[in-house]
Parts: structure tokens; sequence; C-alpha cells
């Protein structure tokens, strides 16, 4: 008499072991990707989170006072250069002067490369520059900037290109 063969045990190993490879596939994944952190509105995200309908209704109010008049985004690779923005009063479309804007150059993918630039100098009614940086890489950037007027505090970002 031929005895049957039972293939359930090594089904339950294989199953086991497939979904112990997946795991220690995820684990090895998480690690060579890490969290970054997200710095929109120049702020950490917990700090965004727990304000983010305060924040989006001065955002609202602001741009629909002023707006910044559209510029190249487009940046020299091996030349050190600011990067300028021009504040208007939508209104008018006159050039906002006295205002206070502090700037950041960050990659979309991480925030290892941040550069704080710091407060931008007025060069011009309403046109307000970084200092002199050159690109540590080639590639997407972004210009963050945080503009702070009498009437309140607006974000602003725009992507980059350095070749």
């Amino acid at each position: 008499m031929m005895r049957e063969k039972n293939f359930w045990p090594l089904g339950i190993f294989l199953v086991t072991m497939t979904v112990v490879g997946m795991i220690i596939w995820t684990v090895n994944l998480a690690l060579k990707n890490p969290v970054e952190l997200d710095n929109s509105y120049m702020s950490y995200y917990q700090q965004v989170d727990s304000n983010i309908n305060e924040i989006q209704q001065e955002q609202k109010r602001f741009w629909g006072l002023y707006a910044i008049k559209p510029f190249s985004s487009k940046v020299e690779m091996n030349l050190p250069q600011g990067v300028s923005i021009e504040l208007l009063k939508r209104e008018t479309q006159e050039g906002v002067e006295g205002a206070k804007v502090t700037f950041r150059l960050t990659r979309p993918h991480t925030a290892r490369e941040d550069i704080d630039l710091g407060e931008g100098r007025e060069v011009g009614k309403g046109v307000y520059a970084t200092p002199a940086i050159q690109f540590p890489k080639e590639g997407r950037w972004k210009l963050q900037a945080m503009i702070e007027t009498s009437e309140g505090k607006g974000y602003f970002e725009k992507e980059l290109n350095a070749r």
C-alpha cells in the first residue's frame, strides 16, 4: 500500500520564509531611506500641523494683498550669484519697501542639504536678494522665503534648476 505525501508542512514553511524575507527587505529599505523632515512654511512639520488653519488663513490674506513678480528658475552652477524676488502690492503693482525677507535653499527630496541664507537685503524698491552663493550640486533646488510686512507674514517657494 502506497502512502500519500502531505505537502502542508512544506507549504507552511515556504509561506513563513517568504514573510520573514519580506520583513528583512522592508527593514533594509527603511534603513537606507530614512524619513526626511518636511520644512514647508520654514518650520518643522509638528509646528505647521498644530497651526495649519491659522497659517492657511494668513497666507490667503497675505497673498491677496501682495504678489511676487516672476523670475528665471535657471541658475549657473559655477558662478557665485544671488537670487532675487520682487514683492509687489497686488492692487497698484508697486514694489513693497521695508519688508523682512528670510531665505532658505533646500533640495526637494532631502533636508540634509538645506542652506539657510538668512535675511535678504533690499537692492531696489521691492526687490530683495539672497547673498551670493555657489550651488554645491547640480539639479533641482527649492528657494524658500518667509516674507514679513506690517500686514502679516507670507511664505513663498520656487523651484530652481542649477546647471
